[in-house]
């Protein structure tokens, strides 16, 4: 199994020498049916994309001697539904642009807290459809916020839409962490807010 040069400074730092990471590698390779599980909500480097990109291709050469899985947990906020609807539209992970008529995947140059930072962008389209606590981040540029009732601001946004919980005002569909089943959300009634989709279809009909 090849090693994977970035997790070399990051073990040795951490007191783990070259027999360790030889007998953990040997280990995977007589394993029958591993699992590498990460959290990526525990990755707190400044380049954490690259750690989990080195987890799946782990997985991907451990699958040419043995039968190896990766299971990602965590992803509140509808974040493992995003992921996974991303990919399902664009074959790609989560930070792809459509600005060229195409998906262009680039996990540096499309990750929105580096584009705000850097003054990127014209508008911040801001969705938060499930919890309150999940408000827009700090930025000088105008923003339209399409939020759930009592959405955490820090100021108040340019356009502000309140909008429905999926399983709480409206039906809809979430994917569980584990990304293993999609779960069928119904509507218990609570308010008779519109849904994200319905607010965004709205958006582009009239452009």
């Amino acid at each position: 199994m090849k090693r994977r040069a970035i997790w070399w400074p990051c073990l040795k730092r951490g007191g783990v020498s070259l027999a360790e990471i030889d007998a953990l590698a040997e280990r995977c390779r007589q394993a029958k049916y591993g699992v590498v599980v990460w959290a990526p909500a525990a990755l707190k480097s400044a380049h954490a994309e690259l750690a989990i990109e080195q987890f799946t291709g782990l997985v991907k050469d451990l699958n040419q001697e043995t039968r190896f899985a990766g299971l990602a947990l965590g992803g509140g906020e509808g974040a493992t539904t995003a992921a996974a609807v991303c990919t399902w539209i664009s074959g790609y992970p989560l930070r792809v642009s459509y600005a060229c008529g195409a998906p262009d995947y680039d996990p540096y140059r499309w990750d929105i807290g580096r584009m705000l930072k850097d003054g990127e962008g014209d508008v911040l389209v801001w969705t938060a459809s499930i919890s309150p606590s999940l408000g827009p981040p700090p930025t000088k540029i105008p923003a339209i916020v399409l939020g759930t009732p009592g959405l955490a601001l820090q100021k108040p946004p340019a356009v502000l839409i309140p909008v429905g919980t999926p399983g709480l005002d409206h039906a809809g569909r979430l994917v569980r962490v584990d990304t293993v089943v999609t779960l069928p959300l119904k509507d218990l009634g609570r308010a008779e807010l519109p849904s994200t989709a319905e607010m965004l279809s709205a958006i582009q009909a009239a452009i």
